[in-house]
């Protein structure tokens, strides 16, 4: 026995070597694999001299066995961990070939059997050892042990989020200079997850394109991998797709968690404790319930509050009285006082507070006096960090402050790789969600402005900690802020998994970080107008056409307005356009809200936009009366413009959707001295423009489709692999100049072929008001339809783009391409 097996066995399996207590069944050796002779398996061990080697996915063990005979060949003082259930993946119980073998027996001719049989054959006893755990549960037991391997072999689950999973754990288990390699990695084989998930996973760390061949690749983990992923992102939307796997991987794994009812009390506190996601409050709030319950059951009478702490943590004294038997703690909460403090704006008057909205939205502007806004320091501390959320601690002591960390965060929760960290940071990032524009820009970038302004020193050397997934409005955000104040888009980190920074600088944080007093832009202190407008003032984009804009929420999963078609009929007769703001790009969203006078809009995310208005606007905010915020009158104040709510009623469903009298906002209107209005005037011709795009060919004969004799050519479309051009745009017509406000329309023809797999196609221009659509019937194939979008024209110049929702490698065809005046296109 080597003695590094040796040293596993006793922390792994407390000295019982589970090969040597296994039966001998006689039975001869069965190495059937997949790979498992692959060079880069002996070449990793030749090159590494690893003294830990981890397989993912061992079936019967033949790629343990050409690993563990390389080290014993070449004297290697190792073992390989063989990690796997043995009880096969989801396509082994499929196939019935597979599921004979992976079928549990009495006889001890099991998987598992077969290779334990296969290592005593080897003669391998002294270089291997099983460890008979699923893949996250293996990587936190290794964790816990302080095992790091110093090579992977991955060859587990093929979907996605299994591989995406495994990755997120293993990656940071990895030694630096250590070697992964994954199986099933090449375009078109069986398995097409393995590689979107790879690429998906390395892309935003700098490491992609990946080394592969003969299905399998590999990777090295970069001795300075630490300070790489400390580098900030240019690459927006890389970070934002893993962002927003990640979220969704924790969002699956959390729920799971909480709706098991067949799990038990001890597995579901242990599973609480671990979890390391952003808060999910539905799904936070039904776990701890059902914790709740279960204690009452076994006669322990609490109540949440008894339970659970303000970070929603376990409380120390519940763990430490109730559940001794619970496997993770919290670190103690330190207080503030022992920090040192300097204040970046004073305490001021609220010239606001005359102006409070009623109860519940009454957030901010009710209080006579504004907080001061306090910048604390901590020489060296070690952070936690997430795309979602983070928690300031010191490992040494043991301690954590709450008031710097967006909750409680057990021992067990504090997985990630491990960084070390020499610039100062700065903790930017708060309770809320960054990747919401409200948020981002009148919470966010104050408390940085504000800092950069005060610390002009430690401006060039800091970091500064972001969070959630940035897009199109936090990049000219971003850029603007730079240009302001002399910093480069590298210092903005925004994390795409699990860190933990260990800072061997200051730390700097704010005393709004976690306060009701945060938002919107610390209750709107002059001094934080400033920054908003000095970021918007450099923002050049014109204003739009359309004077009475209504802002529909009814693409939205929250807070949508039930009877939106009854306050329509209003609107429209007071001149009004409707627009959604998630079918337009950033630009075109904020040039829309820039040129209105009049807005009418339920509250919500589309609203920030205000800031970048030139004065002039009266906006009339519809309010959910039982939820919401104060955000947008305050700042509606603050930039001079004319505010008016409008209060609903909550209709009592799970999204928060309500109802207004249309009757109050026509009221509201006419207050405001506006009346019904004429409808805006057509024009006779709409000059266009078409433009193949990527996933097309240009217009040309073909025999492919039945195209009448005399009409125009058709025009293939071939989608893309949606990984490699997310962009589903298959071509657009150009149109314009048109006199904003004109009702007009786009169409084609298209073809759909028998195989077409996708799930739709249509229309879309996000530049149209009150946009309604004619997609494809797919039931109709192999024959010409004509498909449209029409609407009011919010700019003088637009794009009609065809958009499917399709597979890698569909198929259609269009032809035909037209616009003109009016709601309805010719035949």
């Amino acid at each position: 026995m080597t003695h590094t097996r040796d040293a596993v066995i006793r922390r792994l399996w407390r000295g019982h070597d589970p090969l040597s207590r296994a039966p001998d069944t006689g039975a001869p050796a069965d190495l059937q694999g997949w790979g498992s002779q692959h060079r880069y398996l002996g070449e990793a061990v030749e090159r590494l001299r690893p003294s830990v080697v981890v397989e993912i996915g061992v079936w019967k063990g033949a790629s343990v066995e050409h690993m563990a005979s390389r080290m014993r060949d070449l004297g290697i003082d190792g073992v390989v961990i063989a990690i796997d259930t043995w009880l096969g993946a989801w396509d082994h119980w499929i196939n019935d070939q597979f599921f004979a073998e992976v079928a549990i027996t009495d006889d001890h001719r099991d998987i598992y059997s077969k290779f334990l049989n296969n290592v005593r054959h080897a003669g391998l006893q002294d270089y291997v050892v099983p460890l008979r755990l699923d893949s996250i549960n293996a990587a936190r037991v290794l964790r816990r042990f302080d095992i790091r391997p110093d090579l992977v072999h991955l060859d587990a689950g093929h979907d996605y989020d299994a591989v995406t999973s495994d990755l997120r754990h293993w990656w940071p288990a990895l030694r630096p200079g250590g070697m992964f390699i994954g199986d099933d990695y090449r375009e078109g084989n069986n398995w097409p997850d393995v590689k979107r998930a790879f690429d998906d996973f390395f892309e935003p760390l700098g490491l992609t394109p990946i080394e592969n061949t003969s299905d399998k690749c590999r990777l090295v983990k970069p001795e300075a991998a630490a300070a790489a992923r400390l580098t900030g992102g240019t690459d927006f939307p890389a970070i934002a797709r893993a962002v927003t796997a990640w979220r969704e991987s924790c969002r699956i794994a959390f729920g799971a968690t909480a709706d098991d009812e067949s799990i038990g009390f001890w597995e579901r506190i242990d599973q609480y404790i671990r979890f390391a996601g952003p808060t999910w409050n539905g799904i936070r709030l039904r776990a701890m319930n059902r914790i709740v319950r279960a204690l009452n059951e076994q006669g322990i009478k609490a109540s949440r509050n008894d339970v659970f702490g303000p970070d929603f943590e376990i409380r120390a004294d519940v763990l430490r009285n109730w559940l001794p038997d619970a496997k993770a703690a919290y670190p103690r909460p330190a207080a503030a006082q022992d920090l040192a403090r300097f204040d970046l704006l004073p305490p001021s008057p609220n010239p606001y507070a005359a102006r409070a909205l009623p109860r519940p939205i009454d957030k901010h502007m009710g209080r006579a006096q504004r907080p001061a806004l306090a910048l604390y320091k901590v020489e060296q501390a070690d952070l936690f960090v997430t795309p979602l959320g983070y928690q300031l601690f010191d490992a040494r002591q043991r301690i954590y402050w709450p008031i710097a960390s967006t909750r409680a965060y057990s021992d067990q929760a504090i997985e990630g790789e491990h960084v070390t960290v020499r610039q100062p940071v700065v903790i930017v990032q708060d309770v809320f969600e960054g990747t919401n524009f409200s948020h981002f820009l009148f919470d966010w970038m104050p408390r940085l402005c504000h800092f950069v302004a005060a610390e002009r020193e430690q401006r060039d050397a800091c970091v500064f900690l972001m969070g959630g997934a940035p897009g199109e409005l936090h990049a000219l955000i971003l850029d603007r802020v730079c240009a302001l104040y002399g910093l480069k888009r590298e210092q903005f980190i925004f994390p795409t998994g699990p860190q933990v920074w260990h800072i061997e600088a200051p730390v700097y944080f704010f005393s709004d970080l976690k306060t009701e007093i945060m938002h919107p832009a610390h209750m709107a202190h002059d001094a934080s107008i400033a920054v908003i407008r000095a970021i918007a003032a450099g923002i050049a984009i014109p204003r739009g056409h359309a004077r009475k804009v209504y802002i529909s929420r009814g693409d939205t999963g929250l807070r949508k307005l039930a009877n939106e078609d009854a306050l329509w009929a209003v609107l429209q007769a007071f001149g009004f356009v409707m627009v959604r703001l998630a079918d337009m790009q950033v630009a075109e969203q904020i040039e829309v809200v820039r040129g209105a006078e009049v807005i009418v809009a339920p509250h919500g995310m589309g609203l920030t936009h205000i800031a970048f208005h030139p004065g002039g606007l009266t906006l009339i905010e519809l309010h959910n009366a039982s939820i919401g915020t104060d955000i947008y009158a305050f700042m509606a104040h603050a930039l001079g413009f004319r505010y008016r709510a409008v209060f609903g009623t909550d209709i009592g469903n799970d999204a928060h959707d309500f109802v207004v009298d249309p009757g109050a906002v026509a009221n509201e209107l006419a207050a405001e001295a506006l009346a019904p209005g004429p409808a805006a005037a057509a024009v006779p011709a709409l000059p266009s423009r078409w433009h193949a795009g990527v996933q097309s060919q240009p217009a040309t004969p073909t025999h492919d489709v039945a195209v009448p004799a005399g009409a125009p050519p058709a025009c293939k479309h071939v989608r893309d692999d949606p990984a490699r051009q997310p962009d589903t745009n298959m071509g657009w017509l150009e149109v314009g100049p048109v006199p904003p406000g004109t009702v007009c329309h786009g169409a084609c023809d298209v073809w759909i072929p028998s195989d077409f797999a996708g799930t739709a196609v249509l229309l879309e221009c996000g530049s149209f008001g009150n946009a309604t659509t004619v997609a494809a019937d797919l039931g109709r194939r192999e024959t010409w339809q004509t498909i449209s979008v029409a609407g009011t024209a919010l700019r003088e110049t637009y794009n009609i783009v065809l958009r499917p929702r399709a597979r890698a490698g569909d198929v259609l065809y269009s032809r035909r391409w037209r616009t003109g005046p009016g709601a309805t296109p010719g035949t």
